[in-house]
């Protein structure tokens, strides 16, 4: 009976060793099952880094052949066209700064009309209408105009008295800020005014004789006539259509039928404010 022990100490011992062996050679093959195809992707990438890389270390050169912006510049570079481009983007800003301080001037010589032998002056109002062509919820109203100034000019002068008698308009350039589906038109007005004719002959006028401010309160006086022109400066493509030079513009005239019966429906246009 003595002689057995060792033996069976020795069975159980070789039993539990190999109950570890199973053991960690089942962990082994779940490890290989769980990890079998990360494993495989992480080969397979080592394997395209190898024949095709990516980016390489020692140049620094990351996904070279994917890059869109082109080299050619840095090819043909050399350090003494530095001044160069510095000299050109310095006239480039100046060019800029010059164009923003230029200004249309509108310069006019007067109102020739065989229907205007009365008048001697007329007065001339420029508009500038900002026209967008575009449907937007936030705009109420597609023209946007703007007032450019009043001048006198004379009524039907001669050839001397018309360049003695010029009367300029200086329009600045950030008036005509270039945004897209937009277009500029210059509007002239002229409205002929009245000569007094409730004088006498050296320039006095009598005490009896009503002023003209109250004539025309009084709804003595006639109506003045008044025409109207457009010009366009830039289309909608901002297109330059206005060059330097003498234009003869055509004028229509406008027909206001404002009189003593006129009411806030039909001046506003049926707008009552």
């Amino acid at each position: 009976m003595r002689q057995n022990r060792p033996k069976k100490r020795q069975k159980d011992k070789q039993k539990h060793e190999d109950n570890q062996t199973d053991a960690s050679q089942a962990d082994r093959e779940m490890f290989l099952q769980a990890f079998e195809k990360p494993t495989q992707i992480y080969r397979y990438l080592r394997n395209r880094h190898l024949v095709a890389p990516l980016f390489l270390q020692r140049t620094l050169c990351y996904m070279k052949h994917r890059r869109s912006r082109d080299n050619s510049k840095r090819k043909n570079f050399k350090s003494s066209s530095l001044l160069s481009t510095v000299e050109q983007k310095l006239t480039k800003t100046l060019c800029q700064e010059k164009a923003k301080s230029h200004f249309l001037n509108l310069t006019f010589n007067g109102f020739f009309s065989q229907s205007a032998l009365n008048c001697e002056e007329a007065e001339v109002e420029a508009k500038l209408l900002k026209i967008c062509h575009k449907k937007r919820k936030d705009v109420s109203s597609p023209v946007l105009q703007t007032s450019l100034g009043k001048l006198t000019i004379p009524v039907n002068p001669d050839a001397d008295e018309s360049l003695s008698k010029t009367s300029t308009i200086s329009v600045p350039q950030h008036h005509f800020s270039h945004s897209s589906g937009h277009s500029f038109t210059l509007l002239l007005s002229v409205k002929l005014l009245p000569n007094i004719t409730n004088g006498l002959h050296n320039g006095d006028i009598s005490d009896e004789d009503e002023p003209p401010s109250k004539k025309q309160k009084n709804g003595f006086d006639t109506e003045l006539d008044i025409y109207e022109s457009d010009l366009v400066i830039y289309d909608r493509q901002r297109r330059c259509q206005l060059s330097d030079g003498m234009y003869e513009v055509v004028l229509h005239q406008i027909h206001t039928d404002h009189g003593k019966e006129a009411t806030w429906e039909s001046v506003m246009d049926g707008k009552v404010s």
